[in-house]
C-alpha cells in the first residue's frame, strides 16, 4: 500500500537520528542502534525536541517523505517536504477546478457528502446499541450535538487531543497527495490557506479524528488525569504512546479511505488537463 510510519518522540528515551547513506541511524540511550532505510517509509512524525541532523531531514524530503513536526501541546506544527521549481503534474487541473465556480460548487457538495457519510458511519460505530436509529444524511448540527455527549467536560483537553490526531492524519494525507501527483495547496473549502487541499481532506475526514479522540478518552488503561492541563504541560508520554498506537491500528483502513477519496477527486478534474 504505502510505507511505514516513523515516530520520533522526546521524553525519557529520546532518540538521536543521523543519516547513514540511504538510511537513518537511530540511537537511544541504553539500547542498540537501529538502521531504517528511507525506502521503507511513507511519513515521519517528530514529536517534541528530537535531535535530528540536517542530512537525515534532507534524506526524507528528497525521498518525497513528508515530515510532520509537532509539540505535546499540539499548538505548533510544521511540515518539511521536497522542494523543486516544477509544479506537481496535476496542478493545472486542480487550479482549473478551483477557478471554475460551477465545478468548485460541485466539489463542495461532493466533499460535504463524503463528510456526512463518514459522520454517519462513526455515529453507528460509537452508538452500536442504537445504531439502526441513525439514518443516512445526518445533518452537521445533529452530528455535532450527538458527538458532544462523548467529549470530556474540559474543552481544552479535547482540543489538544483532536489537534494532535489531526496532525497525524495530515501526514498520511500529504503522503497520498504527493504520490498521486497532486498539489497539497490549491484547496476549495480552504481556498486562502497554505496546504488548502490537504486541509480540505482533513475536513472530509473529521469524523475519523473524532472517533479516535472519543476512544482515547474512553480508555481505561491510559485514562488522562482529570487535573492535567494539556495546553500548559502537554500530553504525557503515555498519552502520546496511546494516541500513536491507536492511530497506527487504524492506519491501513484510513489509507484505503483516503485513496478512494482521492481517486474520486481525480475523476472530477477537468478533462484534457490531467
Amino acid at each position: 500500500m504505502t510505507g511505514r510510519s516513523l515516530y520520533l518522540s522526546d521524553g525519557a528515551n529520546a532518540p538521536v537520528v543521523r543519516r547513514d547513506g540511504p538510511s537513518v541511524w537511530i540511537e537511544r540511550k541504553g539500547s542498540a542502534g537501529q538502521r531504517v532505510p528511507a525506502r521503507l517509509l511513507g511519513r515521519v512524525v517528530i514529536i517534541g525536541n528530537v535531535r535530528l541532523d540536517a542530512e537525515a531531514l534532507t534524506l526524507f524530503t528528497e525521498s518525497d517523505i513528508p515530515v510532520i513536526f509537532l509539540n505535546r501541546r499540539a499548538e505548533e506544527s510544521a511540515v518539511a517536504m521536497s522542494y523543486n521549481h516544477r509544479l506537481p503534474g496535476l496542478y493545472e487541473s486542480q487550479r482549473a477546478l478551483a477557478d471554475d465556480p460551477a465545478k468548485a460548487g460541485r466539489y463542495r457538495q461532493w466533499a460535504q457528502l463524503w463528510r456526512e457519510r463518514l459522520q454517519h458511519g462513526i455515529l453507528r460505530r460509537l452508538y452500536k446499541p442504537i445504531s439502526p436509529q441513525f439514518r443516512a444524511g445526518v445533518k452537521e448540527s445533529d452530528y455535532q450535538e450527538v458527538i458532544s455527549y462523548l467529549k470530556p467536560n474540559d474543552k481544552e483537553k479535547w482540543a489538544v487531543v483532536s489537534d494532535f490526531v489531526n496532525n497525524l492524519m495530515r501526514g498520511i494525507i500529504l503522503e497520498r497527495i504527493i504520490k498521486a501527483g497532486l498539489d497539497p495547496h490549491p484547496g476549495i473549502i480552504h481556498r486562502t490557506h497554505l496546504f488548502g487541499f490537504a486541509l480540505d481532506m482533513c475536513y472530509i475526514l473529521g469524523a475519523e479524528t473524532d472517533c479516535q479522540c472519543v476512544q482515547f478518552f474512553r480508555s481505561s488503561i491510559n485514562a488522562p488525569a482529570l487535573d492535567h492541563n494539556y495546553r500548559i504541560s502537554g500530553l504525557t508520554e503515555s498519552a502520546v504512546k496511546n494516541l500513536v498506537h491507536r492511530f497506527e491500528n487504524k492506519r491501513i483502513a484510513i489509507q484505503v479511505l483516503i485513496r478512494d477519496i482521492i481517486n474520486e477527486f481525480m475523476d472530477m478534474l477537468p478533462a484534457g488537463r490531467q
